[in-house]
């Protein structure tokens, strides 16, 4: 909603495709893809401060967790694995949602690749781990993105895809594809995918 009413201040259309066509990215290879062109430093700034205000407005008083995703988080955190954000959003969008969700306890990191290559690179995926001190190929992403699921299939991670955004179909080349995290306890789809004994 937030992207569709800033692009529509431009008077540039904007719909549920075009939004899926971008999901993941952050806002310097949204903004390039939306406009077939790089924009310069100065439009895209303009543009992606006035996105990110509205979307810090819509969510106020209104977030929640997604089915399941807090149990998951307790878990992870009583199994004693360590636990991090990886994001395309800029800091700010992060510390409002945090604000509302109270999910700050959960990270040992949380990296914003706001100002980093964006997914499908692997960028901000690599810098999490090395922020846990953690080997790629012992980390799990949980992605709802296309971008995301490349970007960890590029860092030699293991992901999780979760179909809030995509079909199954398209989510196809993570390695465990759930409808939603209540579909499934940590540890079977830990046991899925060879990382739990």
């Amino acid at each position: 909603q937030s992207w569709k009413e800033t692009l529509s201040e431009l008077g540039i259309a904007f719909d549920r495709q075009a939004f899926s066509s971008i999901f993941g990215m952050n806002n310097a290879l949204a903004l390039k893809k939306i406009f077939g062109q790089q924009p310069s430093q100065q439009v895209l700034e303009e543009i992606a401060d006035r996105k990110e205000a509205k979307y810090r407005a819509a969510i106020r008083g209104k977030a929640a967790f997604m089915p399941g995703v807090e149990s998951w988080l307790r878990s992870f955190t009583q199994m004693g694995i360590p636990q991090a954000i990886a994001s395309s959003a800029p800091q700010a969008n992060i510390d409002a949602l945090g604000k509302e969700l109270g999910f700050d306890g959960f990270f040992q990191t949380i990296v914003s690749a706001y100002n980093i290559p964006s997914k499908p690179d692997p960028a901000v995926f690599l810098l999490t781990a090395r922020n846990l001190q953690a080997d790629p190929s012992a980390c799990l992403v949980i992605e709802d993105s296309l971008v995301g699921v490349e970007a960890a299939n590029r860092a030699g991670m293991s992901c999780i895809a979760v179909t809030t955004t995509h079909t199954p179909a398209a989510l196809a080349r993570a390695n465990l594809v759930l409808a939603r995290l209540t579909d499934s306890p940590v540890e079977t789809a830990l046991q899925k995918l060879g990382l739990y004994p």
